[in-house]
């Protein structure tokens, strides 16, 4: 009841949560992921099995649209201290948060969390900034709101494809990528054509159409991944099962394994 009062009221507050997993993280309630994790310990069980099923000690996770950092503690988790976690949130308030619960939440040092945006080109993005209650809606195109909630705001961000961060950063690997950029995932992609062909790692993505301006479909995304050799899989109750590409699709992740 508590996240219910908090919006219907207007306000909002930083709370400390637990994990499904025995670790903790700093939240904001009634923000809509936060308030899942205050409520049952996660969010999106379909990414949560993905990395699951995915990641283990050792491996290299890159997280792309981070938010709090609720995937990437988890990844850290997973791939342990001989592992690495590369995560990327562009907003400031957003990653000012992730950046405490990296600090102050992390099982081992081993996660490097940068302040920026994945795209097909290095370049300066506009965001639309719906404040901290929204703000897993923060977006470089139109929100994905049903409300009609106008912006807050408009943040200028700096935009990196995984590509040039991968060199950068000089990974030997790259196992898993998650991919949720509200809007952006296919320029994520061919931001990280070089590393797909190099390293073949496991990609979980977002998908959804909302009839956006400027944003490609969902089918298209699922095939320009199937087109690169890819398998797609949803999750089916605890497990995964083959995806069956679709002429639209609802709010949801997939995995898609090389």
């Amino acid at each position: 009841m508590y996240p219910r009062l908090l919006l219907k009221t207007g306000r909002s507050q930083a709370l400390t949560a637990t994990t499904f997993w025995g670790g903790r993280m700093e939240i904001v309630v009634p923000e809509a992921v936060s308030t899942q994790i205050f409520r049952y310990g996660f969010f999106e069980e379909d990414v949560c099995l993905f990395l699951l099923k995915s990641l283990r000690p050792g491996m290299v996770c890159v997280d792309v649209g981070a938010h709090f950092g609720f995937f990437t503690l988890l990844a850290s988790e997973l791939v342990g201290p001989e592992g690495r976690v590369v995560t990327l949130e562009p907003m400031p308030e957003t990653f000012a948060r992730l950046a405490r619960n990296v600090a102050e939440h992390r099982s081992c040092d081993n996660i490097t969390p940068l302040q920026s945006a994945a795209y097909s080109v290095d370049t300066t993005l506009t965001f639309r900034d719906y404040g901290p209650v929204y703000s897993a809606f923060n977006s470089a195109f139109g929100a994905r709101l049903r409300s009609g909630r106008r912006s807050c705001g408009e943040v200028r961000v700096a935009a990196r494809t995984c590509d040039d961060l991968v060199g950068a950063l000089g990974l030997p690997r790259v196992d898993l990528i998650k991919i949720d950029a509200e809007s952006s995932e296919l320029h994520v992609v061919r931001g990280a054509q070089r590393t797909i062909a190099r390293f073949r790692p496991r990609i979980v993505v977002e998908v959804g159409d909302f009839d956006l301006p400027g944003v490609a479909s969902s089918r298209e995304l699922v095939q320009s991944l199937l087109a690169l050799g890819y398998r797609a899989y949803e999750r089916s109750q605890f497990d995964l099962t083959p995806h069956v590409p679709r002429a639209t699709y609802d709010y949801g992740n997939l995995l898609f394994v090389g």
